[in-house]
């Protein structure tokens, strides 16, 4: 069954692109694997799917029907494949963060807004607090506190 999937993509890229040497350059193959991936599959269903010349090729009635009825299903896997992979890309849920006043105000809040821009399914809170914070009962996410030490001799 995954050979046979292999193959019908290499088909659909052959018909995509237009020729066997372009199919072979868009899915990183040989030009004669390409050809060999065709030609088993018709093989395999026992009809010709494409009409090869010199001139180029051209899909057979067979050929169009085995077209039309899988691009859809292959344009579907990999817009799944695309989603999946961009929702883990992007950040979601709450950020919760504290810190001093003073670092709040000189570090995180210029920065804030574009990263916020920059992942818009993430809520941003920022508690301005100098106390020592219970991490997991507050449900902060991350608790900064600048000191400062002035050492004297």
């Amino acid at each position: 069954m995954f050979n046979h999937l292999n193959r019908i993509q290499t088909f659909i890229a052959v018909v995509d692109c237009g020729s066997f040497t372009k199919a072979a350059e868009r899915l990183f193959i040989s030009k004669a694997m390409v050809s060999v991936h065709v030609k088993t599959l018709e093989d395999a269903l026992n009809v010709p799917l494409l009409i090869r010349s010199t001139r180029g090729i051209a899909l057979t009635e067979a050929g169009e029907v085995l077209y039309n009825d899988f691009r859809e299903i292959f344009v579907n896997i990999q817009t799944s494949l695309e989603n999946i992979s961009a929702s883990h890309r992007s950040l979601s849920g709450t950020l919760s963060i504290t810190s001093t006043i003073e670092f709040g105000e000189k570090y995180l809040l210029p920065i804030a807004g574009e990263f916020c821009k920059l992942h818009p399914g993430l809520n941003f809170n920022f508690y301005a607090d100098s106390s020592l914070n219970d991490l997991v009962t507050e449900r902060l996410d991350l608790a900064i506190r600048w000191v400062r030490y002035v050492i004297l001799h």
